[in-house]
């Protein structure tokens, strides 16, 4: 027999909800605003760092590269006019077009360099290379000078012969070298061909 209800019995019962009656700890309710801005902070500052470095060590690695196949574009045997004409940026040597004044360095060889040739193209007009030599052994210069330079040579005139080509002593592992255009002086390109013989 069912129980009989009273008038003053609750028979809904009104309960807490269920979230309230859950465990939570309020001391760990998550990062506060200045924190969550800290973290950025520091996550932005080592971005600033971290993608610029990476950036310069990807770009020498390219020029490492360049550098290392500049030898196998320079002739072995029989010289080939324009063969170690490679064109860049800031990267491989040797690159068309210098102001007057800049340097270019040669990458290194183990095997020795006996010389190199060059001719101006643009503009048509004589110019001068100040040249400088480097040893295979501490790299100390071995010699240095200045040469002039005849512009506009066809190719039999530029390899057979050999107006514009400048011989190096033996031992010579690296060189560096500038061409000088009296008639540039506003600071224009100089257009050159240049090559160099890597000994067997």
């Amino acid at each position: 027999m069912l129980p009989t209800l009273h008038r003053n019995e609750n028979w809904f019962k009104i309960t807490r909800p269920i979230v309230d009656r859950i465990p939570f700890d309020r001391t760990s309710s998550g990062y506060t605003l200045t924190e969550l801005l800290t973290i950025l902070l520091v996550m932005g500052i080592l971005a600033a760092i971290a993608i610029p470095s990476y950036l310069a060590l990807t770009q020498k690695a390219a020029c490492m590269a360049g550098q290392k196949d500049i030898i196998g574009l320079c002739w072995l045997e029989r010289p080939k006019p324009g063969s170690c004409h490679v064109a860049s940026k800031d990267c491989s040597f040797p690159r068309p077009g210098v102001r007057p004044g800049n340097v270019y360095r040669a990458p290194k060889t183990t095997k020795g360099i006996g010389g190199f040739y060059l001719s101006v193209v643009s503009p048509n007009a004589s110019a001068v290379v100040h040249y400088k030599t480097y040893s295979c052994v501490g790299e100390a210069v071995t010699e240095q000078g200045i040469r002039p330079l005849e512009s506009s040579l066809t190719d039999n005139v530029y390899l057979d012969t050999r107006i514009n080509y400048i011989p190096f002593s033996q031992g010579t592992c690296s060189f560096e070298f500038s061409v000088l255009n009296k008639a540039i002086s506003d600071g224009n390109r100089i257009h050159f061909m240049m090559n160099f013989n890597v000994l067997q």
